[in-house]
C-alpha cells in the first residue's frame, strides 16, 4: 500500500504494477488531482465553478502583483504541488 505523496508522485505504484507486483494506491497521474493549480485548471475548462478569483505566481514580483490585484480582499496562499495535507501557508 502506497499512500505518501512523494512516492505516489514519483510513480512507485506504476513501477510495482509494471513488474507485476500488486499494489494499492493511485498511479502517478492520480495525485495530480490534489495539485491545486492542476485541479483549478480542470475546473476552468469545464462547467464546474471553483473559487471566485484566483491568481498564479512564480516569482516574487508576480506574487506582489497578485496581492495588489486582490486589493483589500482576504486571500489564501497555497503552493502548487503535493503538500502532504499541509497546503495552506
Amino acid at each position: 500500500m502506497v499512500s505518501a505523496d512523494e512516492p505516489l508522485a514519483a510513480g512507485v505504484v506504476d513501477a510495482l504494477l509494471a513488474q507485476g507486483t500488486r499494489a494499492v494506491g493511485p498511479t502517478a497521474r492520480g495525485p495530480r488531482s490534489r495539485n491545486k493549480a492542476f485541479a483549478r485548471s480542470l475546473l476552468a475548462g469545464g462547467r464546474a465553478r471553483g473559487a471566485a478569483s484566483r491568481a498564479g505566481a512564480h516569482t516574487p514580483d508576480e506574487v506582489a502583483d497578485a496581492f495588489a490585484a486582490f486589493g483589500s480582499t482576504l486571500v489564501v496562499v497555497k503552493p502548487s504541488g503535493l503538500t502532504g495535507g499541509k497546503g495552506v501557508k
